[in-house]
């Protein structure tokens, strides 16, 4: 019983009680093991005497003493230690909500540091902010654990060597770290959904944790941004046991059983959504414009309202990628804003579109562009350039679950010539399509 509870108190408090640990002893180590060292004699402890009144209070408490032992026994080996041990108070009353929430979104800002590479800034947050253990964090990233532990090492010296302090800065001035922690928990999110490599299509256990560390950015900063980032994927996570068939297979929104998405995770997920809008600022022109993940949780609602795929709402959903064209124009933006304007009725707009993003060179590397344009010919009958898309989105494709989707649409796509269905002979070359009337 108290194991159950134990973790339920792990997963609450460990980032606020890594924060509180690492803003005054100034050194990640001496944290990780403090707070390590709380939770073992918690287990130790509760299991005989029970839960103390206040848990968090108890575990702090403890932490600090253990980090005091820590940095005093470090002081007698020489070592400069930059702390008044004995102002350190030592009491029994936890750290004040409002305190310890802006403890914990320094620990993640420090994280999310802009001159971090991305997989450093990953790993620093499930290991520090999540508590994931060194081999946890190997797997969820697929690496070597001494790789994992090699970049944790660089990354708390270059923090220390850098003085950081672990503290939030001005409220004023946390729109960009909040942006920047947003994007990094949903790429985490985003690898987990559809891994870019591998046999499997979701890997659940990367989003599920993507989706803690979204709930700890609200629990601290709730703005517009952590609700909408919240609402984006719990959206998405809420289709995710209708996304794989038995074998693993991927199946898109129109093969999808829509009974077996998860209804708890869309309501929670349209709640969160209302809310960010309500609180989003009125679009009175280019300097108020909603933020990017409102945009984005809105377009993912609308799929989730939408009883089949034929009632999905696709000119709702172009217009909000056009909205969201105007904050995040990415070559990943276009393209689903191109292929949302084709579903929306306006097939050779989007097409045109996706030929001008070819013509650039974007995403010339990347299946996705290949795959959505060779599903737009299909569409528009044209099935021998179809099929040469499918196939080059099938040689770039490098997860074996989408390998697999490329292979089950060409032999569609085979059948359907077989049929002699839109033979396209005499069709234009691709960036040559008809203008729409």
């Amino acid at each position: 019983m108290i194991g159950a509870t134990l973790d339920a108190i792990f997963r609450s408090e460990h980032a606020r009680l890594m924060a509180s640990i690492s803003r005054f002893a100034r050194d990640l180590d001496v944290a990780e093991e403090a707070v390590a060292e709380a939770f073992a004699r918690a287990a130790r402890v509760w299991a005989q005497s029970g839960l103390p009144d206040n848990p968090a209070a108890w575990l702090q408490t403890v932490a600090r003493h253990v980090a005091i032992d820590r940095l005093r026994a470090r002081d007698r080996a020489g070592a400069d230690v930059d702390l008044e041990l004995e102002s350190v108070p030592m009491t029994t009353e936890v750290t004040p909500q409002d305190a310890a929430d802006e403890g914990t979104l320094g620990l993640v800002f420090a994280c999310c540091r802009q001159n971090l590479p991305e997989r450093t800034r990953m790993t620093l947050a499930m290991r520090l902010v999540l508590g994931l253990e060194t081999r946890e964090v190997a797997r969820l990233l697929v690496e070597d654990e001494a790789a994992t532990a090699q970049r944790l090492v660089r990354a708390k010296r270059e923090l220390r060597d850098e003085g950081e302090r672990f503290e939030a800065p001005p409220r004023r001035k946390w729109g960009e770290h909040l942006r920047l922690a947003a994007r990094l928990v949903y790429v985490l999110f985003s690898e987990g959904y559809v891994a870019t490599k591998g046999d499997r299509l979701l890997r659940e256990e990367l989003a599920l944790r993507a989706i803690e560390l979204g709930r700890v950015l609200l629990d601290v900063a709730p703005c517009p941004t952590t609700r909408a980032l919240l609402a984006l994927m719990l959206l998405h996570q809420a289709r995710a046991p209708a996304r794989v068939d038995a074998n693993g297979n991927l199946l898109t929104l129109e093969e999808q059983d829509r009974t077996r998405w998860s209804r708890p995770a869309i309501d929670e997920g349209l709640a969160l959504l209302d809310r960010a809008i309500a609180e989003s600022p009125r679009i009175a022109g280019p300097e108020h414009l909603p933020d990017a993940f409102v945009l984005q949780a809105a377009i993912a609602a609308l799929h989730c309202r939408a009883p089949t795929a034929e009632a999905t709402d696709w000119a709702q959903i172009a217009a909000l990628y056009g909205g969201l064209l105007r904050v995040e124009a990415t070559p990943v933006v276009e393209l689903n804003a191109a292929v949302a304007l084709a579903m929306a009725g306006r097939l050779d707009a989007g097409l045109r579109w996706i030929n001008e993003l070819e013509r650039r060179g974007e995403l010339a590397n990347h299946h996705t562009l290949a795959l959505a344009k060779a599903e737009l010919l299909l569409k528009k009958g044209v099935l021998k350039q179809a099929e040469r898309y499918f196939r080059r989105a099938r040689r770039l494709a490098q997860n074996a679950a989408e390998q697999r989707h490329v292979d089950r649409r060409l032999r569609h796509l085979e059948a359907r010539a077989l049929e002699g269905a839109g033979a396209d002979g005499d069709a234009p070359a691709s960036g040559d399509e008809t203008a729409e009337g």
